[in-house]
């Protein structure tokens, strides 16, 4: 038995199956577009724009991409809205990230590893600045000349299991602010002034 066409449909059926065959091919704006100078892959939904000297994070990043690779740039400043809800691994490492503009986070509740290390010029955190991340594992700071922590920054992570801190001017981090601190003592990070 061969499947139905177009044919076998009753006279007044045959528009709507047309119709229905045109929507299945023809998307309204396609897919999402690649930002120049950008590699994008479809699976997992990639975005790649490593090592292409962006002073910004390109604009019209696709709304839906999982991965996004900005590492090896110079940007210099991150604002809210920038990602999509989609994202799970945001690499920003080796930029010259500066500031980090509050909510710029917020709204990321996929987000499961944020790489912000090796930005020497971020030296100061807001302590919201990651509020909302509940399902972030891994947190990597190293490198950030951070002389210092705000109380609470890292409240509500409860998903955090490995955070890097090394390479930063930390003098101390308060223990309360890291809830697993003494729940998973396999998973600790060091802050890099002597200890793991």
């Amino acid at each position: 038995m061969r499947p139905p066409t177009a044919r076998d449909l009753p006279p007044g059926g045959r528009p709507a199956a047309l119709l229905l065959l045109a929507a299945l091919v023809w998307v309204p704006g396609g897919a999402p577009a690649c930002p120049a100078l950008c590699t994008c892959y479809v699976s997992p939904p990639t975005v790649s724009c490593q090592a292409n000297n962006f002073s910004s994070v390109p604009a019209g990043l696709p709304p839906g991409a999982r991965r996004l690779f900005l590492q090896n740039n110079v940007i210099g400043a991150l604002r809210a809205g920038t990602f999509g809800p989609s994202t799970v691994t945001l690499w920003l490492y080796s930029n010259n990230i500066s500031s980090i503009q509050p909510g710029t986070f917020r709204h990321l509740p996929a987000l499961e590893e944020l790489d912000l290390g090796d930005n020497p010029h971020l030296r100061v955190l807001a302590p919201d600045t990651f509020h909302g991340l509940h399902r972030l594992q891994a947190l990597h700071l190293y490198r950030c000349r951070l002389a210092s922590l705000p109380s609470g920054i890292f409240r509500g992570l409860r998903s955090l299991q490995y955070l890097y801190l090394q390479e930063n001017g930390l003098l101390y981090l308060q223990v309360g602010d890291v809830g697993w601190w003494t729940m998973s003592p396999g998973h600790r990070g060091g802050t890099g002034q002597g200890d793991g």
